[in-house]
C-alpha cells in the first residue's frame, strides 16, 4: 500500500502490483522474458478477445483445441494436457499445456470471492474473458498458470455463485473457467479438486472462516488510519453535500464483511461446489493436531468422521491412494495413535468401498525445545587486539 502523488498533488491510497507479463514471469520462474507466452483479455479495445502480450498464441491454441474436443472421462486425455503418459509419468515428447494445481487454486479463489468479472465476465453475459493473465514458458517446463488481476468485483453478495458459469467459448474467448468445467468430467480431476478444497477451506486454510476473517482484519487494521486522507480525497466525488467517510460508510462495509460475509461464505461456497459434484463423498480424516511444532514422541491420533471406512496413511510423502482406486503399497492402515519422534509429513485418506475421501496432509516439526546445548567451544584470546589506526571512508565503491 502506498500514497500516490501526481505532480505534488495527493491522489489517494493505492495498492501497487506487478504487471504479470513476461518480465514478471522471468523474475519468478526463471529464464528470460523472451522465453514466455503471456495471454490475456484484450479488454474493451479488442472487444475482450484474447491476445498474446508476449510470445504467441500457439500453445494456447493447442490447449483450447484439446479442451474443446477431448473426452476427459479418459485418463489418457487428462494426462495428455499435462504432458504425461497415461500412467501419470512425465513424457518429454509431449508439451505441458496446463498446470492443473494452479488452475484449481485460481478457480477456487474466483468461486470463494464471488468474482463476477473474471475470468468470464458477468458484465459480458459470461461470454467473454476478463481480468486474468495466463503464463507458460515456451520451453514447456510447465503448463499455463493463471494470475488474477483487477479483482474489485469480489466479496459482494454472500450468495454469489460463480461455479460453472462459463459459456462455451471460441478460441478468442476461451478462459480458465471453461477449462475447469471441461475437466470436471475427469474422476482424477475431481479428486484433485477435493484435495485442494480440503486444503483451502478446512484446517485453517485461507478460505476457512477463521483464517479468512483474520487475514481480512489484519489488512483492514493496517489501512484503517490512512483511509482518512483517502476518503477526504475521493469521498465527495459522488456525494458532494454528504461525503463518504471512514467512520460511517467504510466502517459499515467492514462490519458487513466481518459479521455477515466471512461467517457464511465458506459454507455457501462449499455448498455451491457440492451441488455440481465437486466435493468428496467421504469426509477427510481428522488429526489431533494439524501439523506444526511437536515434542519428540508426540502421539498423533487420527479419527474417521464417516460412519464407516478405513484410514490409510503414509510417512514418505506419497499419496495413500492410487489412481486405480487401490491403496498405495506404501500406505499403512491406521489402528491407533502414531508416535512421531522426527519431523514427519503425514498424508491420509479414508476409504469406504470404492469411495475415497480428500487428502489430509500435514507436516509435524519436532520442537526446538528438544534441542539441548551440551558443550560450548570458543576461542579465548590471550590479549585484546590492538586498536585500529586506519581510517574509514564512506565511499562504498572503493
Amino acid at each position: 500500500m502506498a500514497f500516490l502523488y501526481i505532480n505534488g498533488k495527493f491522489w489517494g491510497l493505492f495498492a501497487a502490483m506487478e504487471r504479470p507479463d513476461a518480465d514478471y514471469a522471468a523474475s519468478y520462474f526463471g529464464g528470460t522474458s523472451d522465453g514466455y507466452d503471456v495471454v490475456k483479455s484484450g479488454g474493451h479495445d479488442n472487444n475482450w478477445n484474447l491476445e498474446a502480450t508476449d510470445g504467441s498464441m500457439s500453445a494456447w491454441t493447442q490447449l483450447y483445441n484439446y479442451m474443446a474436443s477431448l473426452d476427459f472421462t479418459s485418463t489418457a486425455n487428462y494426462q495428455l494436457i499435462q504432458g504425461n503418459n497415461p500412467d501419470g509419468t512425465s513424457n518429454p515428447n509431449l508439451p505441458k499445456l496446463l498446470d492443473i494445481d494452479n488452475l484449481i487454486d485460481y478457480m477456487l479463489t474466483i468461486y470463494y470471492t464471488g468474482n463476477f468479472d473474471a475470468p468470464n465476465s458477468k458484465f459480458l453475459s459470461n461470454l467473454r474473458p476478463n481480468n486474468f493473465y495466463a503464463i507458460r514458458p515456451t520451453s514447456g517446463s510447465f503448463g499455463f498458470r493463471f494470475v488474477a488481476t483487477d479483482s474489485e468485483w469480489t466479496l459482494g453478495d454472500v450468495n454469489e455463485n460463480r461455479v460453472n458459469t462459463a459459456a462455451t467459448p471460441t478460441l478468442s474467448t476461451s478462459n480458465p473457467a471453461y477449462f475447469f468445467q471441461q475437466l470436471e468430467a475427469s474422476p482424477l480431476f475431481k479428486i484433485r479438486v477435493a484435495d485442494h478444497v480440503q486444503k483451502q477451506f478446512f484446517d485453517n486454510g485461507p478460505f476457512s472462516v477463521a483464517n479468512a476473517t483474520s487475514l481480512f482484519s489484519t489488512w483492514m487494521n493496517r489501512v484503517r488510519p490512512v483511509t482518512v486522507p483517502e476518503s477526504a480525497r475521493w469521498g465527495d466525488v459522488l456525494r458532494p453535500t454528504q461525503p463518504y467517510t471512514r467512520n460511517v460508510e467504510w466502517q459499515a462495509e467492514i462490519n458487513r464483511l466481518l459479521n455477515s460475509y466471512f461467517p457464511q461464505r465458506t459454507g455457501i461456497a462449499l455448498g455451491q461446489l457440492a451441488a455440481v459434484g465437486l466435493e468428496a463423498n467421504l469426509s477427510a480424516p481428522i488429526y489431533s493436531q494439524y501439523g506444526g511444532n511437536i515434542p519428540s514422541g508426540y502421539l498423533l491420533s487420527i479419527s474417521n468422521p464417516n460412519p464407516s471406512g478405513t484410514i490409510y496413511y503414509t510417512f514418505d510423502g506419497t499419496d495413500p491412494w492410487l489412481p486405480s482406486g487401490s491403496p498405495s503399497p506404501s500406505a499403512l492402515v491406521y489402528t491407533g495413535p502414531i508416535t512421531l519422534s522426527v519431523t514427519t509429513e503425514v498424508k491420509s485418506r479414508v476409504q469406504s468401498g470404492t469411495s475415497w475421501s480428500a487428502l489430509e496432509d500435514a507436516t509435524f516439526d519436532v520442537s526446538a525445545s528438544t534441542v539441548r546445548i551440551t558443550e560450548l567451544m570458543y576461542d579465548h584470546p590471550s590479549r585484546r587486539p590492538a586498536a585500529r589506526t586506519t581510517t574509514t571512508t564512506s565511499n562504498l565503491s572503493s
